[in-house]
């Protein structure tokens, strides 16, 4: 099980983490039986990861790639929304890249903690995997701040959303969450062998605490409050402003107007997304706030459970931002087919290229080799 509480804590050590954030006077005792059934069901939801982490990895660093590549074309050069969707594809390429070492399963199959090979390295891996995580949450906020003054203010957008006002953005979200990730190595250090990220004194127990809250405010409690006032007020306007057009220019549509209707619905799509698949984990952190209970260490079945579905969706979260491109916009989806289809033709006709000289070189061949013919019988 990866990330106690909010996701950023030690897979290795599940309950530390929580254990200093809420006091110890939560009762999580039960029954031998119940006990046995929920180390049962803890297993299985371990195993499961076996499954998982690889197949959502595979999926989502070539979804990521792809979404690199079709976005770089030129149908989309007048789009600001690349970048911020460039720097989504790279923060949520780093989660995928970091999370597999934060797996029980790769410390068992290669029989190290391979982030414990050196004290700078095991505090750099939890640099790399908290930016990931929380620059890719402000990246989707980044998104529906993006549309919302589009929408709302379509006269004013080209002012205000330009290539440099995007890119500092996104310069202002890494370095902040560079920073904030750098300073909690603090609490990072190696023990028994274990890279561990709460490891923790008198003196900074309680400047832990107070990071690890930070760290949930970032990556889930903050963001998903914006877009749940953002989201709404972006798809009202649309909607009304698709309606005002159709009736005032008799369903005919300008272009323009056609293209950020789209692009507006595939960054609606991944906004939503982002909220059904970070939800499960928010409700996680809400429920151990409320019971005063450490709940990834919890032997509650209905509490293992929960948690296990949680980190799923929160996998799924950084995994599935191609497919709902593909899904939500028809410009994004033709633009990558015609990128496929060119790359194979490309492929294709490098092959017959190829063919050709090596006819070219045979034909040569032959009339060399029936001019040596006819210079012998000459002879």
């Amino acid at each position: 099980m990866a990330n106690a509480s909010i996701g950023f804590t030690d897979t290795f050590n599940l309950s530390t983490e929580a254990n200093i954030i809420f006091s110890e006077n939560g009762n999580t005792s039960l029954p031998a039986s119940l006990t046995g059934l929920a180390d049962q069901i803890q297993q299985k939801m371990n195993t499961a990861q076996y499954f998982v982490c690889p197949t959502l990895f595979v999926v989502g660093i070539v979804g990521n790639i792809c979404t690199v590549l079709t976005v770089s074309r030129a149908q989309f050069h007048q789009m600001t929304s690349r970048f911020i969707l460039y720097a989504l594809a790279v923060s949520d390429s780093l989660l995928l890249f970091t999370n597999p070492f934060n797996q029980q399963f790769m410390t068992k199959l290669w029989m190290l903690d391979v982030r414990a090979l050196s004290k700078t390295g095991c505090k750099f891996f939890f640099v790399m995997y908290r930016t990931g995580k929380m620059s890719s949450s402000w990246f989707i906020v980044l998104v529906a701040v993006e549309r919302f003054v589009a929408i709302m203010f379509p006269l004013k957008a080209k002012q205000f959303l330009t290539k440099t006002t995007v890119c500092t953005a996104v310069f202002i979200i890494y370095s902040v969450m560079i920073s904030v990730s750098g300073i909690w190595t603090f609490s990072t250090d190696i023990v028994n062998e274990t890279c561990m990220s709460d490891v923790t004194s008198p003196n900074t127990k309680s400047l832990h605490k107070s990071f690890v809250i930070v760290g949930a405010m970032c990556y889930s409690i903050i963001p998903i409050i914006i877009l749940l006032i953002l989201t709404p007020l972006i798809i009202v306007k649309l909607c009304r402003s698709q309606y005002h057009r159709k009736v005032l220019q008799h369903n005919n549509i300008d272009r323009s107007a056609k293209d950020t209707s789209r692009v507006t619905v595939m960054l609606i799509g991944i906004v939503i997304t982002y909220i059904v698949c970070v939800t499960p984990i928010s409700l996680v952190l809400i429920l151990t706030f409320w019971t005063n209970e450490p709940f990834f260490s919890s032997k509650k079945i209905e509490y293992i459970i929960l948690a296990g579905v949680a980190m799923s969706f929160e996998q799924l979260n950084h995994s599935s931002n191609f497919f709902v491109y593909i899904l939500c916009c028809r410009q994004f989806r033709q633009r990558f087919v015609r990128m496929v289809c060119w790359s194979r033709n490309s492929v294709l006709a490098t092959d017959t290229s190829a063919s050709i000289p090596t006819n070219t070189e045979f034909l040569k061949d032959t009339k060399l080799e029936t001019q040596t013919h006819i210079d012998d019988g000459n002879i």
